[in-house]
């Protein structure tokens, strides 16, 4: 299953907008604040089949992911979704550390539903969450495609809103 996402990662074309009928797009409450979800064959998914979820960079919305979602859902269920404060996605006031990013993954999945297994796909400030997550519940991870990472910190750090996107120490 790795190496479908990887396939669909180098090839074909970025502005594939006819193929991108296929990706749905939701705002999930999570507790007083929106989170936009673009997913694809997710309400089609059969127990036990990998959920791929693609986290995007530093300062990228989800709709970095849009045309290869789209392409993703032809073969697997798959969703990409907006960060607190990135594109549709309201700001949760919290202090945006890896670990907080990834508990909000973790409650954005059990809100969905969607039980794992997960394929983790993860580019720049993404890759280096998704190892994370893989870390924290590496049961429920069948699979994980880095592309470009961000450095692997094993540190708490933060991740300022605003136009500092810089790491430091917390």
């Amino acid at each position: 299953m790795a190496a479908f996402v990887l396939a669909l990662l180098i090839g074909g074309s970025w502005n594939t907008s006819a193929a991108e009928a296929g990706v749905e797009v939701r705002i999930v409450d999570l507790g007083g604040y929106c989170v936009r979800v673009q997913s694809a064959a997710l309400d089609a998914r059969a127990p036990g089949t990998p959920l791929v979820i693609f986290e995007s960079g530093v300062a990228q919305s989800s709709d970095a992911w849009r045309s290869i979602l789209s392409r993703a859902g032809r073969f697997a269920p798959a969703l990409s979704y907006d960060r607190a404060g990135l594109g549709q996605s309201e700001w949760d006031g919290t202090d945006p550390t890896v670990e907080h990013m990834n508990f909000r993954l973790r409650r954005l999945l059990d809100q969905l539903g969607a039980e794992p297994p997960y394929i983790l796909v993860g580019h720049s400030l993404g890759g280096m969450l998704v190892h994370q997550f893989a870390a924290r519940w590496p049961s429920e991870v069948s699979g994980l495609v880095l592309v470009d990472p961000a450095p692997l910190l094993t540190e708490a750090r933060s991740f300022r809103r605003g136009g500092d996107h810089s790491p430091e120490l917390r």
